[in-house]
């Protein structure tokens, strides 16, 4: 069992898991800010043709998952009359 490789893996994850909520919650201010919800589909297009499911792209997708089920008033309020 090799934990120094374990810890180090832990955290890079965690890092790249961080990253990625912050890369969705900019991607969210720019989809409400642009009226755009088209700009979703295609990062998640973009994402997936990669092939790579890491940190990353688990942060990001779980950030844009916690987003939907709080509600954000923002985005309610531009798309929803």
């Amino acid at each position: 069992m090799k934990i120094d490789s374990d810890v180090t893996f832990h955290r890079d994850w965690v890092e790249a898991n961080s990253d990625g909520r912050k890369k969705a919650d900019a991607l969210i201010e720019r989809v409400v800010s642009d009226e755009n919800p088209v700009l979703l589909v295609r990062t998640l297009k973009e994402m997936i043709s990669i092939g790579e499911f890491g940190g990353l792209e688990v942060g990001f997708a779980h950030q844009i998952a916690e987003c939907l089920i709080r509600g954000n008033t923002n985005a309610r309020r531009k798309f929803v009359s």
